[in-house]
């Protein structure tokens, strides 16, 4: 933060460039620092950021997977591993597919709690304040989530 304050005047070009595409494509301009980025939302998002990264090597059942959650979400984790597979192996790639469409912001949860089996996953972008991410200022707003 204190770099920020220090070197606005450096980097008053990039934010006004920033603020600007915000507003043509309807979004928020907001600087996050490392304090408000610190914890577990960075932990989630390192977590799964391999996930992202990841070829996708069967875009049918990832497609099959995000169809479903987007029909009867939200659901939590371990119902949607319960209900799209029949045995461990199956899992264990419902849980990867499930990983890389969180992972690459086609499911999304509140990345604020750790992700368990019992975290929900919506279908649907839910941002906080700064237009973001899922956090628990959406949840504290009462947003778009039950």
């Amino acid at each position: 933060k204190e770099d920020l304050e220090e070197n606005y005047d450096d980097y008053a070009a990039r934010f006004e460039a920033m603020e600007q595409w915000c507003a043509a494509n309807d979004s928020e301009f907001h600087i996050v620092t490392e304090e408000e980025i610190r914890g577990t939302r960075i932990d989630n998002v390192k977590a799964l950021y391999p996930f992202n990264m990841a070829i996708d090597d069967d875009p049918f059942a990832v497609g099959q997977l995000g169809w479903f959650v987007t029909q009867n979400g939200p659901m939590r984790i371990g119902d949607i591993l319960d209900q799209r597979s029949k045995d461990e192996e199956e899992r264990a790639r419902v849980q990867h597919n499930l990983w890389w469409l969180i992972g690459s912001g086609g499911l999304w949860v509140n990345l604020d709690e750790p992700i368990t089996f019992d975290t929900l996953v919506y279908p649907d972008p839910v941002a906080d304040s700064f237009g973001l991410f899922f956090s628990k200022n959406t949840l504290e707003r009462g947003g778009q989530v039950e």
